[in-house]
């Protein structure tokens, strides 16, 4: 049986590419494709309640990151570990499941919330427009970018709160 070959990844032209354009790029596609199949394939997008779809879409995206980017993530790390840094919580014991699916859904209602206040912020600036008028309605390619840049600013904050707590317990002993 042979192994596969995985020197694509380390001589090929995608191995030129810093890793993080090689993560913004899978986070978003992510982000993109979930919302393309959910928001565009099931009647949920034209519902009157937008909640339910955007927690059937933190839902997916939990499972999608957990089961499919956080793998592809340790698959592709080396020796430095390169990958692993740009993911929110990925170990592989089943508590990366529920984590992964309750901080999705965070990032999906907040996506919601962004797509409301850029509606609302244009229905008050511009008063001569209807008040059923949308704006910004939702659509894979921004809402991937929308989702990449919650995702990112996830990743922040959870290096700061690490560099906190590790500075602390430095402090302590």
């Amino acid at each position: 049986m042979r192994k596969p070959n995985n020197d694509y990844m380390q001589k090929g032209p995608i191995a030129r590419l810093p890793v993080i354009l090689k993560v913004m790029f899978i986070k978003f596609w992510l982000g993109g494709a979930v919302f393309f199949f959910l928001g565009f394939g099931t009647p949920a997008l034209h519902s009157h309640d937008q909640l339910d779809l955007a927690l059937a879409l933190g839902l997916v995206l939990g499972l999608a990151t957990d089961i499919i980017v956080n793998r592809l993530f340790r698959h592709l790390d080396g020796a430095k570990k390169e990958y692993s840094k740009y993911t929110l919580f990925n170990t592989k014991k089943f508590i990366s499941m529920p984590v992964n699916l309750l901080i999705y859904v965070v990032i999906s209602f907040l996506i919601a919330f962004t797509y409301n206040f850029i509606n609302i912020a244009y229905l008050r600036n511009n008063p001569e427009v209807s008040s059923n008028y949308v704006f910004l309605s939702a659509e894979p390619l921004l809402y991937g970018i929308f989702f990449l840049v919650y995702d990112m600013t996830f990743l922040v904050i959870k290096k700061l709160f690490l560099r906190i707590f590790r500075r602390k317990s430095h402090e302590i002993s």
